[in-house]
């Protein structure tokens, strides 16, 4: 079981999991509270093989009684590269939220964007 196997997302919990070879990714899980809850999780040059390293930022914002919102920027860099940039919003039945939605996403050479998927 992996450390992040090991969150309770029902209760507040913050901490650090070391990556096996450098940096560390940082994470905040706000508990479930009144329907709401925020997890945020920071990469800082985290690696388990010293080959891929990633940098940047998630956020999970969501309100079981509105929306939720899922952004994204980190950047993957060594052996791999790749990026995404994004921020995307659902419903609460789990339908994407349109004109909220927007970025982007890359990887082995192959870009895929948030509006090409919003049809």
């Amino acid at each position: 079981m992996s450390e992040i196997d090991k969150i309770n997302i029902e209760t507040e919990t913050d901490g650090i999991i070391k990556g096996k070879h450098s940096g560390y990714i940082k994470y905040y899980n706000s508990g479930l509270s009144q329907n709401k809850q925020i997890v945020k999780i920071t990469y800082v040059n985290y690696s388990d093989d010293g080959k891929k390293f990633y940098n940047g930022e998630e956020i999970y914002d969501g309100d079981r009684t509105s929306k939720f919102v899922y952004s994204s920027n980190v950047v993957l860099s060594g052996s791999e590269k790749g990026e995404n940039n994004f921020k995307i919003t659902f419903d609460t039945e789990s339908n994407l939220i349109k004109d909220e939605s927007k970025g982007y996403a890359s990887y082995g050479g192959k870009t895929i964007k948030a509006e090409d998927y919003l049809e």
